[in-house]
């Protein structure tokens, strides 16, 4: 400390050079983001999300793990890309970090991936009412 520093009640005061302290004992949990997407997302069933994640704190290395629900597979990278829904249905996509103390913290998002529509449904597409007409003209 030095002759003019003020110590409060909320003052935690660390002497680095102090016989016997190691740094390295200092112990940070990590903080996992997903960064993209930033929110609930809703997609056609068979379309890709772009998927990134973030840690701040902790004590690295860090591992990293996306856990997609069900919706495709998982994968142990940090940014895994883009990842394709095949199937519909609603995900709850997990990011997960660990740290060199196995500490660990996670961050998630849901994404929906909507049917199809079906053509033969009468949703614009070659039958049903509402759907297109095709008419052969004869000159």
């Amino acid at each position: 400390m030095r002759g003019d520093d003020v110590l409060t009640e909320d003052s935690i005061v660390v002497d680095l050079g102090a016989p016997g302290f190691d740094a390295a004992v200092m112990d940070f949990e990590p903080t996992a983001t997903i960064s993209s997407p930033v929110s609930k997302t809703t997609i056609t069933a068979g379309g890709s999300v772009n998927f990134q994640g973030s840690v701040t704190s902790g004590n690295s290395p860090f591992t990293y793990s996306w856990n997609f629900g069900g919706g495709a597979s998982n994968v142990n990278s940090e940014d895994p890309g883009s990842v394709t829904f095949a199937t519909a249905g609603t995900y709850t996509v997990t990011f997960t970090v660990t740290d060199v103390d196995n500490d660990r913290d996670s961050d998630t998002v849901t994404i929906t991936a909507n049917a199809l529509d079906n053509p033969s449904d009468g949703g614009g597409g070659g039958g049903g009412e509402g759907g297109c007409f095709i008419d052969t003209l004869r000159y």
